[in-house]
C-alpha cells in the first residue's frame, strides 16, 4: 500500500496546537519524524507532499530535512504548481489508484480523486492513527526484557566464574 500524505493539511489540522508555524521546517521535520515511528509499524510506501516555498528561477530547491526511512519520501511541488496538483499527478500515474491512501481534509482534492477510486483518509482521523501507532511502540517497549539483562554479566560474577573454571589471574 501506498500512504499519500497532503503535508501541510495534516500539519496545518493536528499540529497547530502544538507547533509554531512560523518554524515550518522545523514542523515538516516534526512530522518526518512521527511519520517514521508510525511507518516502523505499519510498513508502508509513504509519500508527503507539500507545496514549496523553495522556487528558484526553473528549479525546486527543497529545504534540508534529516535522513527518513527510505519508505517515506518527501516532495515539494514544483514551481507555479502546488501539493495538490502534485497528489493529483502521482494518482493518475498510478497503475492502480485503488491501492493509494490519501491523507487529506482538503474538501476539493476529496472530491477529485474519490472519483477514481482512492481510499481517503480525513487529517484528523490519521493523526489518531499515528497516535494509537506511537502508544503500542510504547507499550511494546515497556514489555520488554529490562536493558539490564542485556548489558553484560558484571564484573565481580565473571570474576567468580573465572575462579571457579580454574581462570583466575592468580594461579
Amino acid at each position: 500500500m501506498t500512504l499519500i500524505i497532503d503535508g501541510y493539511n495534516l500539519i496545518f489540522a493536528e499540529l497547530h496546537q502544538a507547533e509554531d508555524h512560523r518554524d515550518l521546517e522545523r514542523t515538516r521535520q516534526r512530522l518526518i519524524a512521527l511519520l517514521t515511528h508510525y511507518n516502523a509499524r505499519k510498513r508502508c510506501h509513504i509519500m508527503v507532499v507539500f507545496d514549496s516555498p523553495y522556487r528558484t528561477s526553473n528549479r525546486v530547491k527543497g529545504p534540508q530535512l534529516p535522513p527518513v526511512d527510505p519508505k517515506i519520501e518527501v516532495l515539494f511541488s514544483a514551481p507555479g504548481s502546488d501539493a495538490d496538483t502534485l497528489i493529483e499527478n502521482i494518482v493518475a500515474r498510478s497503475s492502480n489508484p485503488r491501492s493509494l491512501r490519501v491523507v487529506t481534509s482538503d474538501q476539493n482534492l476529496r472530491r477529485g480523486l474519490q472519483k477514481k477510486g482512492v481510499q481517503l483518509i480525513y487529517s484528523g482521523s490519521f493523526f489518531k492513527e499515528i497516535k494509537e501507532s506511537l502508544r503500542e511502540i510504547k507499550k511494546s517497549l515497556e514489555t520488554q526484557e529490562p536493558p539490564e539483562k542485556f548489558s553484560g554479566i558484571p564484573t565481580h560474577e565473571v570474576v567468580g566464574w573465572m575462579k571457579l573454571f580454574g581462570f583466575d589471574k592468580k594461579s
